[in-house]
C-alpha cells in the first residue's frame, strides 16, 4: 500500500481534543508544565512510580512522574550526568575528571572507575557503553560495572549511538561505514560495512532487537539500509534529501520504518518498499522525534520557519492531529504508558490517545 498526500499538513492547526468519527479514536490533554516554575514546584512522592520521565533543564535533571509532578532534583551544575531511559540510574562524571559513577535516583551509589569517556546508558541502565574521547572505541559494561558481551567494538569516528525504547538493546555508526548492534548482554548480535565511501550517519533498532536501521550517505546522496537481525538480511532503498546530520528515525518490532526526510515523512515495509509517503513542512536540521503507538505515528521536529510542529498520523496515511508551537524551538516526544509525553524548550507535556479496542 502506497500513499502519495502532497501537502495536506501545511498550514493545518487544530484543536487541543479532536474525535476521528471514522475510528473513534480520542486523543484527551493530559498535564501541561511551564518549565519556568519547576524550580519551585514541591517534590511528590516517587513511590507510586516504577519509572521516571528525565527532564534537563537549566543546570538540574529533573525525574518526573506520570502525572508530570517533579520527584527528584539532581544538581548538575558541577558535575555531567548521563540517565537510563526510565530515569533510575545515572552516571556522574566531571567535565575534565579522571572517573565516574554510577548512582540510583535515591542517591545510593553503586560503583566508581577510572575512566575519562563519555557514559550512555540504556533505557533501565543494564547497558552502559563508555566511548572515547577521539569517538575510535565503545567499551561494554553491565550495571555492576562488569565488562559485558563483546567487552568493546571501534571503528573510525562514532556517528551514531542509540538505545532501543523501553528495552536494552543499542545501536551504533561509525564515519567508516562500519556499525553494530548490540543485545541487553553486551553482545553484537549484528554488524556490518557499508559500500566504500559511504558514512553511518544515523542507527536505530527496534524494541525487540529484531529488526536494525542504518541510515547512510555521502555528501550527495542518502539512503536507509534495514537489516532482519535474526535472518541477517538486507533491504534497501534511496531517499530524497542528503542528510548533513542525523535523521529522525522509528523502526517497530515488524521491521517498519519511518524518518524525516526533509519535506516528506515516509514509511517503509520490512523490505525497504514505500508504505507511505506524505508532504510535510520542511524540517530543520536539528532535533526531531518520530514514535509509534496504537496505530498512529507521533511526529516533533522543527520547521526551517522556525516554530515547532506536532503531527499524529493514522497507519492508513491519515492526518489525526496537528498542532504547531511558534514559541517552542524544539520538540522531542516519547510515548509511555498509552501517551505521548512532549517535551519543549519551555514547557513540558502530554496527551492520552485512547483507540477503541485497543
Amino acid at each position: 500500500m502506497k500513499y502519495i498526500l502532497s501537502g495536506f499538513f501545511a498550514g493545518v492547526i487544530l484543536s487541543l481534543l479532536i474525535f476521528q468519527g471514522v475510528s473513534a479514536s480520542e486523543l484527551h490533554a493530559g498535564f501541561y508544565l511551564d518549565l519556568s516554575g519547576l524550580e519551585n514546584m514541591p517534590l511528590a512522592d516517587s513511590k507510586a512510580d516504577k519509572d521516571f520521565y528525565v527532564l534537563p533543564y537549566q543546570d538540574k535533571v529533573y525525574l518526573m512522574s506520570g502525572e508530570g509532578l517533579p520527584v527528584k532534583r539532581v544538581e548538575t551544575s558541577e558535575l555531567l550526568s548521563e540517565f537510563s531511559g526510565n530515569g533510575r540510574y545515572y552516571i556522574q562524571y566531571g567535565k575534565v575528571g579522571t572517573s565516574i559513577e554510577l548512582l540510583g535516583y535515591t542517591g545510593e551509589r553503586y560503583w566508581k572507575m577510572k575512566s575519562r569517556e563519555k557514559p550512555l546508558l540504556s533505557w533501565s541502565g543494564r547497558l552502559i557503553l563508555l566511548l572515547i574521547g577521539d569517538h575510535s572505541r565503545i567499551r561494554i559494561f553491565d550495571t555492576d560495572g562488569n565488562p559485558a558481551g563483546a567487552q568493546q567494538i571501534s571503528g573510525r569516528l562514532c556517528t551514531s549511538v542509540e538505545f532501543s525504547e523501553l528495552k536494552d538493546y543499542a545501536s551504533c555508526g561509525f564515519a567508516d561505514g562500519t556499525y553494530f548492534f548490540i543485545n541487553e548482554k553486551g553482545d553484537v548480535i549484528n554488524r556490518g560495512e557499508l559500500p566504500s565511501g559511504n558514512m553511518v550517519k544515523t542507527t536505530a533498532i527496534s524494541s525487540n532487537g529484531r529488526y536494525g536501521v542504518v541510515h547512510y550517505g555521502t555528501e550527495e546522496k542518502d539512503g536507509i539500509r534495514i537489516i532482519d537481525i535474526a535472518e541477517n538480511s538486507i533491504e534497501e532503498s534511496d531517499l530524497t534529501t542528503c542528510h548533513k546530520m542525523k535523521a529522525a528515525i522509528c523502526v517497530t518490532g515488524s521491521g517498519e520504518t519511518s524518518i524525516l526526510d526533509g519535506e516528506v515523512f515516509i514509511v517503509f515495509d520490512d523490505d525497504a518498499d514505500i508504505e507511505m509517503n506524505i508532504k510535510i513542512p520542511p524540517k530543520r536540521p536539528g532535533q526531531a522525534a518520530i514514535t509509534k503507538m496504537k496505530g498512529y505515528w507521533f511526529l516533533a521536529y522543527t520547521k526551517i520557519s522556525g516554530e515547532s510542529q506536532l503531527y499524529i498520523i493514522s497507519e492508513d496515511g491519515e492526518p489525526f492531529y496537528g498542532r504547531e508551537f511558534a514559541g517552542e524551538s524544539y520538540l522531542d516526544a516519547t510515548v509511555r504508558d498509552g501517551a505521548v509525553v512532549v517535551r519543549g524548550s519551555d514547557s513540558f507535556f502530554s496527551y492520552k490517545l485512547h483507540v477503541p479496542g485497543n
